[in-house]
């Protein structure tokens, strides 16, 4: 059922503040590898450890070394629950305070948001529009069609009117996500006040959004860090084309370990050579590849660019070793 007190198109109140002091410890005790799991239990609560250890490409022991740490202080901001035979997490009261805190752009948490002309405020907007255009659609059993849609069962010809909207209402929470507005997120979920429904969004959500999660901390690194994101992808072509480069780099050559473990190094590589395949495919012309890592990460950055002009230098040199005109 539908929350009486529903968010209007004008305001929406944060029921969670937190103080400066708070504000300042969280500071200067969270990693950035700390922050990034608070952010993924906001946009996907109620993961089990596995499944969230799989999502930020770290080793189930890395995550709980990382988890006890944030659980060292008090109150916690991380509240597990067993749900039959599995734990799963979830943020509390203090970490949800404090994400808010940081999305603002402000000095100081305000309890009321009003809409202004920022892309966050106009994403919410636009999801918000669309989900009332999907209830327009049929006013008494909405809920009831909405999950039909997320799993499946909607035949598109008894309803085109109704599939058309919620695609529309798909793509507005995709661009929430994509965009990290995570907390803005939260908000439609809030709205929609039913677990099952949150649940199945998020579902769709991570089968849209699987290759774009596999990239999602390179895609924030090359918008908060370029220099060292590009240095990254430097090191992953050397490692691609040792013939191109004249040998490969030493095993322990891997950049910016404390920016990029590991792990994350790893599923990023197996990304990167597959965008190179796709540039093979495409004969290496950067227009087309991009497009269609476009359309396979569901978004668009810089990086793309950046890989793309990779690519030709790669196909230019090899035509050169190869003595092949590149006219």
């Amino acid at each position: 059922m539908e929350k009486s007190n529903a968010y209007s198109f004008d305001t929406f109140e944060s029921e969670t503040s937190i103080d400066k002091n708070i504000m300042d410890e969280l500071n200067r005790t969270l990693t950035k590898s700390h922050r990034e799991i608070l952010n993924v239990l906001h946009s996907s609560p109620n993961l089990t450890p596995k499944s969230l250890s799989a999502r930020l490409g770290k080793s189930p022991n890395s995550l709980s070394n990382m988890l006890s740490r944030i659980n060292e202080i008090n109150p916690h901001l991380i509240h597990d629950e067993k749900v039959g035979r599995e734990k799963q997490l979830r943020l509390g009261t203090i970490g949800i305070a404090y994400l808010e805190a940081q999305e603002s752009s402000s000095d100081k948490p305000k309890k009321i948001l009003k809409f202004s002309n920022s892309a966050r405020d106009e994403a919410l907007k636009n999801a918000l529009l669309s989900l009332n255009n999907f209830k327009k659609c049929d006013p008494d059993n909405w809920l009831l069609k909405l999950d039909d849609c997320l799993t499946d069962h909607m035949n598109i010809d008894e309803n085109p009117l109704l599939y058309t909207a919620y695609n529309k209402f798909i793509d507005n929470i995709r661009t929430l996500r994509i965009k990290g507005y995570l907390l803005t997120l939260q908000t439609i979920y809030d709205h929609l006040n039913n677990e099952i429904i949150v649940k199945r969004i998020q579902e769709t959500l991570d089968q849209l959004l699987n290759h774009f999660y596999q990239l999602e901390t390179l895609f924030n690194l090359t918008n908060e860090k370029p220099q060292i994101a590009f240095e990254i992808i430097d090191d992953m072509f050397l490692k691609i084309f040792p013939d191109v480069w004249g040998g490969l780099p030493t095993v322990s050559s891997i950049p910016h370990k404390n920016l990029f473990p590991e792990a994350t190094y790893a599923s990023t590589y197996y990304q990167i050579s597959n965008m190179v395949h796709t540039a093979v495919l495409n004969h290496w012309e950067k227009k087309q590849a991009i497009e269609q890592w476009e359309k396979s990460y569901c978004t668009s950055n810089v990086i793309f660019y950046y890989i793309a002009e990779k690519c030709k230098t790669i196909q230019t040199i090899q035509s050169i070793k190869q003595g092949k005109s590149i006219l």
